[in-house]
């Protein structure tokens, strides 16, 4: 039996999730863990046969555990391996699944890190995808059907190296009306708009004292300014009660702007 210990850095790399992912799962007690003179260590075999536990087939009804994504659908996900670029895999990845899911007249939308990933053109970088979708018990339905595997809160597909996290959720009015729609081979995907995301981040910044978001906001906001709708920013921040955080930012991102 494999007993190689990993501390929070090694699994992270190992699992391909940011250390603060890990934490999170630490804390929500969904990874197998052991604490060692204060600090966490994971045992290498016991994360193996966390990863590869499938979903209990009582989680869900027994017509979705019958389901099987037709083959047309399993043919576009598998072309997604001949795809290099990350981004773009991933990206494809979530369309093809948004193309089956169409069929049920809905559509998950990508939030998150990797919303963040793709506004920053890779600047900023994380190995899951975090989706909201209202109905996780359908998504989780066809993501069976695509060949993931459920480990704590994340779907695995280990071929394609890809890990998504959708717990059921669903956006408000104002989310909803700023959605990027991204089109790749043809095949379409959501994300969350740009302005949401800084608004996100704005709350993490000044209520969470996070100031790693800092930068990450500054970037958001210098790559896509010409794109933003700003006065829908403007007045996000003030219901947020972030507005001074935002006008500092803003002053900083004009500065930036014209030293270019």
């Amino acid at each position: 039996m494999d007993t190689e210990i990993l501390d929070v850095a090694e699994i992270a790399k190992y699992l391909k999730l940011s250390t603060k992912k890990v934490y999170q799962l630490v804390k929500s007690r969904e990874i197998p863990f052991k604490k060692i003179g204060g600090q966490y260590r994971f045992v290498r075999s016991d994360i193996d046969k966390w990863i590869s536990q499938e979903l209990p087939a009582n989680e869900l009804h027994e017509d979705k555990n019958s389901y099987s994504a037709a083959s047309e659908p399993k043919e576009l996900l598998k072309a997604a391996s001949g795809i290099h670029d990350k981004l773009k895999r991933q990206l494809y990845i979530v369309a093809v699944i948004s193309k089956e899911l169409a069929k049920y007249k809905v559509k998950p939308v990508i939030v998150g890190g990797f919303a963040v990933e793709f506004y920053t053109m890779g600047g900023y970088n994380t190995a899951d995808i975090d989706l909201v979708f209202a109905d996780s018990e359908l998504l989780g339905k066809v993501l069976l059907g695509f060949g993931f595997i459920k480990a704590g809160r994340h779907w695995i597909h280990k071929e394609l190296d890809v890990y998504i996290e959708a717990p059921g959720s669903q956006l408000t009015k104002g989310e909803s009306e700023h959605l990027a729609e991204v089109e790749i081979k043809g095949l379409s995907v959501y994300l969350l708009g740009v302005e949401d995301l800084i608004i996100d981040r704005l709350n993490a910044l000044v209520h969470w004292k996070s100031t790693d978001e800092r930068n990450w906001i500054k970037d958001l906001m210098l790559i896509n300014y010409d794109k933003i709708d700003w006065a829908y920013v403007d007045g996000r921040s003030k219901e947020e009660k972030t507005e001074s955080a935002l006008l500092e930012l803003k002053a900083e991102i004009k500065n930036a702007k014209n030293k270019l």
